[in-house]
C-alpha cells in the first residue's frame, strides 16, 4: 500500500513538471510567433507611414493598404512558420551562423565523446552540406562503434560524392 501512494506522489510530480515544460515551450513559441509577426508589420506601418505623411488623399488609401499588408503579412509568415516545423525551429534557421558554426563542427567530429560527434554530424547535415575538410575524418567514421553514427557519417560522405 505504501508503495503505490510513493509512486502516486511520483507520478504527481513528473505530471506537474512536464506541465511546467509545457507551459514555458507555448510561452517561448509565442515569443518567437509575435518577433517574426512583428517584422512584416513594422516594414508595413513604417511604409505607411511615409505615405500618410508625404502623399495627400492617395497617401491616407495608400497608408491603410500597407498597414493591412504587413499585418497579414505578418500574420502569414508567423502562421507558417508555426505550422511547419514550429516558430523555434524557423526562428534558429534565421538566426543560425552556418560560417561560423561550421569549422567548429567540423573539429567536434573528432571529438571522442559520440555525444558530441553525434550531434555536430546533425547540425552539419542541417546546415545543408558537409565541408570537403571534413571527409577524412567522416572515413574514420564509417568504422565508429555506434551505428547511428557510422550511418550518418556515411550518408554525408555520399552527400560530398554527389
Amino acid at each position: 500500500m505504501g508503495g503505490s501512494r510513493r509512486e502516486s506522489v511520483a507520478d504527481d510530480v513528473n505530471d506537474e513538471r512536464h506541465q511546467e515544460e509545457q507551459q514555458f515551450t507555448t510561452f517561448v513559441e509565442g515569443l518567437f510567433w509575435l518577433r517574426i509577426f512583428i517584422s512584416p508589420f513594422l516594414i508595413g506601418v513604417i511604409a505607411g507611414l511615409v505615405c500618410w505623411f508625404t502623399l495627400e488623399v492617395p497617401g491616407k488609401i495608400l497608408a491603410v493598404l500597407f498597414g493591412a499588408g504587413g499585418l497579414l503579412g505578418g500574420y502569414f509568415l508567423a502562421e507558417y512558420a508555426r505550422r511547419g516545423h514550429g516558430t523555434t525551429f524557423f526562428m534558429s534557421r534565421v538566426i543560425a551562423t552556418p560560417d561560423i558554426d561550421r569549422p567548429r563542427l567540423v573539429r567536434d567530429l573528432d571529438s571522442d565523446d559520440p555525444t558530441i560527434v553525434h550531434e555536430a554530424l546533425l547540425n552539419l547535415d542541417m546546415l545543408g552540406r558537409f565541408p570537403r575538410e571534413a571527409e577524412p575524418t567522416l572515413k574514420k567514421l564509417r568504422e565508429h562503434d555506434d551505428p547511428q553514427i557510422a550511418e550518418r557519417a556515411e550518408a554525408a560522405l555520399l552527400q560530398l560524392q554527389a
